[in-house]
């Protein structure tokens, strides 16, 4: 179990920089552009329903556990290995409109 300093939150004006991931293994193999955007939707849009806006922080032992605290980062992770070059970029051109990060991974 990892510890944390000794804490009572945050200094006063202060707020958590809080980020949250969403890994998905998708086949991208074979899909056009356009399908391949439409699949960034459907995920940006679920990574960002499930895993953004406020959370409650739910590990022990953190200087914040039981506390609400607003994600500022909304993260998408692909699977790289059935991407080409090409539809990565255009992913990743696309993904700030999503309101995401986007990354590919390769296991």
């Amino acid at each position: 179990m990892r510890s944390f300093p000794p804490a009572h939150g945050l200094s006063p004006g202060l707020r958590p920089s809080v980020h949250s991931f969403s890994n998905k293994q998708r086949n991208f193999a074979g899909k056009t552009e356009k399908e391949a955007l439409q699949q960034l939707e459907m995920d940006a849009r679920e990574a960002r329903a499930k895993y953004g806006g406020e959370v409650t922080v739910r590990r022990p032992g953190h200087p914040l556990f039981g506390k609400k605290v607003r994600v500022t980062q909304t993260h998408l992770v692909y699977d790289a290995r059935t991407f080409d070059g090409e539809l990565q970029k255009a992913l990743l051109n696309e993904a700030p409109a999503r309101g995401i990060k986007l990354h590919f991974h390769v296991p």
